[in-house]
């Protein structure tokens, strides 16, 4: 990197770094997206902020693990969905910015947990000359191998199964929010497959409706899953820091449809070139990990 672009990129960083403390910038805005954008599918933004404004007020005494559920089942029972035809999968919606634009209540409550994490606050503040380490809420890597093998109805099946065994109310109330979140992501789906039929995305809209009961039996679905749950988690404000490793995870799916007849190579490779492109429309400063090289050309696992 020579001077010009390392100059150019600490720009970048600090412009962005300033915006999402002051603006609240987000990292789930789609610079490509918009297009497609169905109005007439949700709330729109000054009703969706006030949807927010009464549930944030309405669970005030409660722990705030509540308040962020409440705000992320709204956002995926109301908010205001894209699809576009020319695509092959759906992966924006507006709005996806304000959960993250509330961040500041999230730290808040961190730092009246504990007292030792009064400081999460203050990681910016140079001490000595040194920079401190900070708590960092976000940056997740998803357990992709469950998500894919369950689906949201699964993973809200399991969290009820484990709250019968649950012995705390902490352990309970926990399990009650990813219920309650994985249930509204199951919705989010059905809504999201009313919208890409409208768009005239006729398998687009079956996958939906399809991984909104069960897990994903097909290549199509289960990168459909992949970028539903990308922008869910990111949308709350949990940046997804790896995509995982992408052949351990689809080679199955992929194989599947081969000997089934329901992909070609190259239309498996079509939907492939459209799953990477709707990351890199992200426009994430931060970037997407995703990992490679897991089989060898037998398809035996090399992964360490």
């Amino acid at each position: 990197m020579n001077r010009r672009e390392f100059l150019r990129t600490v720009a970048y960083a600090s412009m962005w770094a300033a915006g999402q403390r002051c603006f609240g910038w987000s990292l789930t805005t789609e610079p490509l997206g918009g297009a497609g954008l169905d109005e007439g599918s949700g709330l729109a933004r000054a009703d969706l902020e006030k949807l927010f404004d009464a549930i944030a007020e309405a669970h005030a005494k409660e722990p705030f693990i509540v308040t962020r559920t409440r705000w992320l089942a709204a956002l995926f029972d109301h908010v205001r969905l894209a699809a576009n035809a020319d695509d092959a999968f759906v992966h924006w919606f507006a709005d996806c910015d304000l959960p993250g634009r509330r961040c500041w209540l999230r730290l808040k409550a961190f730092s009246e947990s504990a007292p030792e994490r009064k400081l999460c606050g203050k990681w910016t503040t140079a001490t000595n000359g040194a920079w401190r380490a900070r708590l960092d809420t976000s940056h997740t890597c998803p357990d992709w191998e469950s998500i894919l093998a369950l689906g949201p109805k699964g993973l809200a099946d399991r969290a009820r199964k484990r709250r019968e065994t649950a012995k705390t109310d902490d352990e309970r109330l926990f399990l009650d929010c990813v219920t309650e979140v994985y249930d509204a992501l199951s919705r989010l789906c059905v809504r999201w497959a009313a919208v890409a039929e409208k768009r005239g995305m006729p398998a687009c809209a079956e996958s939906l409706l399809a991984i909104a009961e069960r897990p994903p039996r097909t290549l199509r679905e289960a990168l459909q899953l992949s970028l539903v749950y990308d922008r869910g988690q990111e949308a709350e404000g949990e940046c997804v820091r790896s995509q995982g490793l992408f052949d351990r995870l689809y080679v199955t799916f992929y194989r599947n449809d081969l000997a089934a007849g329901r992909e070609t190579r190259a239309s498996a490779k079509a939907l492939i070139a459209d799953y990477f492109t709707r990351l890199y429309a992200q426009g994430h400063p931060n970037g997407k990990n995703i990992g490679f090289g897991g089989y060898d050309a037998e398809g035996v696992p090399v992964w360490n």
